[in-house]
């Protein structure tokens, strides 16, 4: 992976130099050739030695024609380029993959064949303020030169990730109206048992048992049938989320934390479902339920 990058790159994103230096303002001009690689680049490469003053080609794949041998490509017209700074590891792409990729950075006026150029600006307060400033100095310089697409890097980052985004709004939707389900399910399900147990109940109560006891006892039934739940619940996801793995950011797919407050929050919502049958049930008056029994 290769960018085309000015002098004062790394600087603006804040990413820190770790040997050698960056590229002077001249760099890329009159045969001055030079590369920064990033800690990926250099440890693929050249393993257990610096890279500074290492020399490499860059050969485009156009270059490469079929059935051709990657040391007979070397032989083509491309400079040598000596890498005077190593740079700590930033993702550029695949965001999803946990592993760095090789990375090298040259100097913009070395190549100058992109068709298209990212400005790159850091700002105190709002970033959109430098908008209109940024265009009038491009224009001064080229007035040909249309500025387009003016963003933050958080906006660009939500982009370039919008696909992702809808999928977990949808996964979130179908989550919130599984959660109202369950919930239901469960309430449905403790109603219809304490329904069945009145006249258990009323002997409970007849014999001594307070509200109290009661309460608990038919709550009690409803967190274990949510345990059970959860337990078969948390089997099924370590297995789904190892298959959605390349669609979660910033998380493992077996997140310690993540898991244990999904099973807190799914038994917090079974109580909660149970309290209402456990309520009725623990109002009972005994001798009611005694005689319709």
């Amino acid at each position: 992976f290769g960018l085309e990058i000015s002098p004062k790159y790394f600087q603006v994103l804040g990413i820190p130099l770790l040997r050698g230096r960056t590229f002077a303002p001249d760099e890329g001009r009159d045969g001055k050739t030079a590369v920064i690689v990033n800690q990926r680049f250099a440890h693929k490469y050249w393993p257990g030695e610096a890279p500074i003053g290492k020399r490499l080609r860059v050969v485009p794949a156009a270059e490469l024609a079929p059935g051709q041998q990657a040391q007979s490509a070397l032989e083509t017209e491309q400079p040598w380029l000596t890498v005077v700074g190593e740079v700590v590891d930033v993702k550029q792409a695949n965001l999803d993959r946990a592993e760095m990729d090789p990375v090298i950075y040259v100097p913009y006026r070395q190549t100058m064949v992109t068709r298209a150029i990212n400005i790159l600006a850091r700002t105190q307060g709002d970033a959109h303020s430098l908008a209109a400033p940024l265009r009038r100095v491009v224009q001064r310089i080229n007035d040909q030169m249309p500025v387009i697409e003016v963003m933050t890097l958080p906006e660009h980052l939500a982009r370039s990730r919008w696909f992702l985004r809808v999928l977990g709004v949808l996964f979130a939707i179908f989550a919130a109206i599984g959660l109202v389900l369950a919930s239901v399910g469960i309430y449905a399900v403790i109603a219809y048992s304490v329904s069945q147990r009145t006249q258990e109940i009323g002997i409970r109560m007849a014999f001594g048992a307070q509200p109290n006891g009661i309460l608990r006892l038919v709550m009690g039934q409803g967190l274990k049938l949510a345990l059970i739940g959860v337990a078969i619940g948390l089997a099924g996801s370590l297995a789904v989320t190892r298959v959605m793995a390349s669609v979660l950011y910033g998380v493992s797919a077996t997140d310690p934390a993540t898991l244990a407050i999904v099973a807190v929050l799914l038994a917090g919502v079974a109580l909660l479902a149970s309290y209402i049958p456990a309520r009725r049930a623990a109002r009972v008056d005994p001798m009611l339920a005694l005689r319709s029994g």
